[in-house]
């Protein structure tokens, strides 16, 4: 198959809006039927189970680990949630994960579809089916997008936001890949070396339906990954509902989340992938008008960050979670833990030399533990919530006016 060919079908899977194939299997194994409040689960237990949603709709939900609960979101709006599990397998020994499958994914196969306010009216109701009043969220991808949403329809119930990968919250910042950019995915050295390493040629499709799924396999790793070569890796990532894809749609033009996200008593935090296929300079433009967001790019990482840069991903992720449900400070971390946002003047940018970029730990105040990530000249308010910033100079609005040079 030539690139262009792979491209189109690309472009069209990743983005999880138009194409692809309806999957419509039935769970593996057999769920458990009642939720968890109605017994005790064991920690360490892989918990399974069904949310009933009216009388025609179950979703799947999967709890993994021990710890504080944290429900995590997955990407794409007809996908499914396995792709998730070696991210955060990791963290399982500190916290509790809630995996689930959105209304119309591989597990759940609703028969009525949702767009965004229906699928942030069964979040909701999986939350109350765990017995959280406040929960933690972590979203990825789309996924993001969709505990945004939830955030800034009940930030009364939110007690963490970490994004990952995510789309941004204003849709004035959205920027698809074209296909000239997917072409230059797929002319990588590495990428072409791994068509060529599996017996497979850029010229033509294979006949074979392995070797035709096989390319895909490697076409979607070029995408999703900056060490292609680590494609055999991305899991469950081949499902895909394109109905429940349709109905739930792109943000609407005037979509704008930022002040209600700005207004959220709880930091939130943003782990960008510097090489993932939506440009991160887009991607994090509205964050940095928020006094409660930290950013975070990770070098050498593309959409999938936890498989290319895995021991990174687990420390960011982590850190943040700790500090959130309070394990840091002796808490049980549940969801009556609230953060205190203190008011400050904006820190200024940094321009950040990546090849001898320091981690500088400003010490414990009022505000607790703060971290920030930069050249040595940095500086920031004496007193700030706990933030993490990394923000290479390329993407600084404000120039090397602050840089320390």
């Amino acid at each position: 198959m030539k690139p262009s060919a792979i491209a189109t079908g690309i472009l069209v899977s990743v983005w999880i809006l138009s194409g692809g194939c309806v999957a419509r299997p039935s769970p593996a194994g057999t769920p458990a039927t009642t939720s968890p409040s109605e017994g005790a689960v064991a920690a360490w237990e892989e918990h399974e189970w069904l949310l009933r949603l009216g009388v025609d709709c179950d979703l799947y939900v999967r709890e993994v680990g021990a710890g504080p609960l944290v429900v995590v979101v997955h990407d794409g709006w007809g996908m499914e949630h396995s792709y998730l599990r070696n991210g955060f397998s990791a963290l399982s020994d500190r916290f509790r994960f809630v995996f689930y499958d959105q209304r119309g994914s591989l597990r759940s196969p609703c028969d009525s579809l949702a767009d965004v306010a229906g699928h942030v009216e069964d979040l909701d109701q999986l939350r109350a089916a765990l017995g959280e009043e406040r929960v933690y969220l972590v979203g990825h991808g789309m996924g993001g997008y969709l505990a945004m949403r939830y955030a800034a329809a009940h930030p009364e119930r939110v007690a963490g936001l970490s994004l990952v990968a995510s789309l941004p919250a204003r849709r004035a910042d959205l920027r698809l890949p074209d296909q000239e950019e997917l072409q230059q995915r797929f002319r990588r050295p590495a990428t072409l070396e791994e068509f060529r390493r599996n017996g497979l040629s850029t010229e033509r499709s294979p006949s074979d339906p392995r070797m035709r799924y096989l390319e895909h396999r490697i076409a979607k790793g070029a995408v999703l990954l900056h060490h292609v070569e680590r494609w055999r890796l991305l899991e469950g990532t081949w499902f895909y509902n394109n109905r429940a894809s349709q109905a739930a749609g792109l943000p609407p033009d005037s979509e704008d989340l930022t002040s209600a996200l700005a207004a959220l008593p709880i930091p939130i935090q943003l782990i960008f992938p510097e090489d993932g296929y939506l440009p991160v300079e887009f991607s994090t433009r509205w964050a940095r008008e928020l006094l409660n967001a930290e950013i975070e790019v990770v070098s050498a990482a593309g959409h999938v960050l936890w498989i290319d840069q895995p021991e990174r991903f687990h420390q960011l992720l982590g850190e943040y979670l700790d500090r959130v449900t309070g394990r840091r400070f002796g808490r049980n971390g549940r969801s009556g833990t609230v953060f205190r946002r203190t008011l400050r003047r904006r820190v200024p940018e940094l321009e950040v030399d990546r090849s001898g970029a320091t981690e500088l730990a400003l010490g414990s105040g009022s505000c607790g533990p703060v971290h920030w990530c930069g050249s040595a000249a940095g500086r920031a308010d004496s007193c700030a919530p706990p933030i993490v910033t990394f923000r290479p100079a390329r993407f600084s609005d404000a120039g090397p006016a602050n840089s320390g040079r």
